[in-house]
């Protein structure tokens, strides 16, 4: 277990999170999805990797276990993602013939490769998302969001309960993990002491 710097603001906890994306993103070429969570004393990350929608429910149920357990207050996750180019009714157009063909953004020959990060506590959300350059892989910001609950929605934003869990909710929360043989390790996450 390592120590690293607290961070103080949701801006901070993204550009650390895109520090660390854009270090794999080098190394690898993908940034797989990953959650970093923030308790007061201790920084976790957990990789988020499903195959359907099914298990994308069923991880983010059980990570959210795993946040409330470790006393997380605050998080980011990063993933790659695609976007449309066109604009205004272009990008309108585009998206309606996808959508009437039954394709994806990422089937259009207007699509646009992004690598978004996104914060979240209570009652705070933020997003951002970059741009990744085809030709050498740079990124660029594209968008910039902040809001609340009724702003920026998703399940990658509601990992946490709308209410800070009590104590009786985190013993039940980690009795509930025992007894499924759940724990951070074994979703293959880790953590580190803040200081």
């Amino acid at each position: 277990m390592g120590t690293v710097t607290k961070l103080e603001t949701m801006a901070d906890l993204i550009q650390e999170h895109m520090e660390i994306a854009k270090k794999i993103y080098a190394e690898d070429g993908e940034v797989r999805p990953m959650l970093i969570g923030y308790s007061g004393e201790k920084r976790i990350m957990m990789p988020l990797m499903f195959e359907n929608e099914q298990e994308k429910e069923m991880l983010l149920r059980m990570v959210g276990m795993v946040c409330i357990a470790e006393g997380v207050t605050r998080y980011t996750v990063a993933f790659e993602g695609w976007s449309l180019k066109g604009e205004g009714e272009d990008g309108m157009k585009e998206y309606d013939r996808l959508r009437k063909a039954g394709l994806r953004i990422e089937d259009s020959p207007m699509r646009q490769e992004i690598l978004s990060c996104m914060a979240s506590s209570y009652g705070e959300r933020k997003m951002i998302a970059y741009n990744i350059d085809e030709k050498d892989r740079s990124l660029t910001v594209m968008s910039e969001t902040e809001g609340d609950g009724m702003q920026l929605q998703g399940r990658f934003f509601e990992i946490l309960p709308p209410q800070k869990p009590t104590a009786e909710q985190r013993a039940m929360a980690k009795q509930i993990l025992d007894a499924s043989k759940m724990s951070l390790s074994e979703m293959g996450g880790t953590e580190e002491t803040l200081h």
